[in-house]
């Protein structure tokens, strides 16, 4: 069984090394305070708080961490340069009360895009 998002279908052994490889790009860590001063703090899954104060621990990171896919002119791909490293709370919410979701919106999705687009170029010609 393969994960894929109308992209290419990757096998899990092909998706595990592909999100290592996003999450060591991106530090283990959750990109969104980076892009966006408002975006506020992060969230495990469980809707706990927690600070960033480094890398996270790879072993917990399925507790804190996840991938987004980033759509840019219209693709998504299950590639480096259309994944991004987000906490719980700023991908997915928590929960009923989690409020808003940061990536979903119009502005933090913009934000995601440049960011990307900047990392690699010629995503802005593709």
């Amino acid at each position: 069984m393969g994960l894929h998002t109308g992209a290419r279908q990757l096998t899990r052994e092909e998706w595990a090394a592909l999100s290592n490889e996003v999450f060591n790009r991106d530090g283990w860590m959750c990109q969104a305070p980076w892009l966006d001063a408002e975006a506020g703090p992060c969230h495990d899954r469980d809707g706990r708080l927690f600070r960033q104060m480094g890398a996270c621990n790879p072993r917990r990171v399925r507790e804190y961490m996840t991938l987004q896919h980033v759509q840019i002119n219209g693709r998504t791909e299950n590639d480096v340069q259309h994944l991004l490293t987000l906490c719980w709370g700023h991908h997915l919410g928590n929960g009923e009360k989690g409020g808003r979701i940061w990536s979903k919106q119009k502005e933090p999705a913009r934000l995601q895009r440049e960011h990307l687009i900047k990392r690699y170029p010629e995503l802005e010609a593709a």
